[in-house]
């Protein structure tokens, strides 16, 4: 099974799009809200938030864990 997804990159201006996808050899891909390509979640307006939200609860996970491991 392949794996495709496609975004539309506007600006918060911009709103709405109109189209709901792209047609690729006949199947029809439609738009997503976030991608996340090599590692980065893009969002359609390439805010960062997501990213960067993610980023933080990672990060803060990886700190509890380490404040375990010199607890023992």
């Amino acid at each position: 099974m392949l794996k495709v997804e496609a975004i539309l990159f506007s600006t918060k201006l911009q709103g709405d799009r109109t189209a709901s996808g792209i047609d690729v050899a006949g199947a029809v891909v439609p738009f997503r809200d976030t991608v996340k390509l090599l590692g980065v979640t893009l969002d359609s307006a390439l805010t960062m938030d997501r990213h960067v939200t993610q980023v933080i609860r990672s990060c803060s996970y990886h700190t509890r864990a380490l404040r375990h491991t010199y607890d023992h």
